[in-house]
């Protein structure tokens, strides 16, 4: 696991070592049904979690802290910036401007979304949740939106 996180950041400082690096998460309690979505920009110690109302989809707690992470960097700046997410499924319906159950994120995050900004998936292989605040321990296999490059 340790190699793999080394090659994960590795991979990251190569291909955005210049871009503000922004990680998000969307998490549901199985018993509780409660649902939040995070954000975390461990460069400028900036980690937000939010609460969304109960038996949300996870799709939507996604999108949604897809959605918070894109807003900040508009407020905030830079916009040189990279939102990284384990959320493949949002991705997808963001690329394909689809999504039946939510297409009024989908329109939304396009809306934010800008050309310096970039969205890329990154398998989850160890984010640990603490309240308050999303740690980012490493990922593996980057693909970058809009054209889904694989980067290995």
């Amino acid at each position: 696991l340790h190699l793999i996180r080394s090659a994960a950041l590795e991979m990251l400082d190569k291909n955005h070592k210049h871009r503000l690096q922004i990680f998000t998460d969307g998490s549901k309690d199985p018993n509780l049904q409660r649902v939040s979505a995070a954000f975390s920009i461990p460069s400028l110690k900036v980690n937000k979690k939010f609460r969304i109302s109960d038996n949300t989809s996870i799709l939507t707690a996604e999108l949604l802290g897809i959605i918070r992470a894109l807003s900040w960097v508009i407020e905030h700046g830079p916009l040189f910036s990279v939102v990284l997410t384990d959320a493949l499924s949002g991705l997808l319906a963001i690329k394909n401007y689809s999504s039946k159950s939510r297409p009024e994120l989908i329109w939304e995050i396009w809306h934010l979304y800008n050309i310096a900004l970039k969205l890329c998936y990154v398998p989850q292989i160890g984010i640990h949740q603490q309240p308050d605040r999303l740690l980012c321990t490493g990922f593996l296999h980057l693909a970058t939106l809009p054209d889904t490059d694989q980067l290995s």
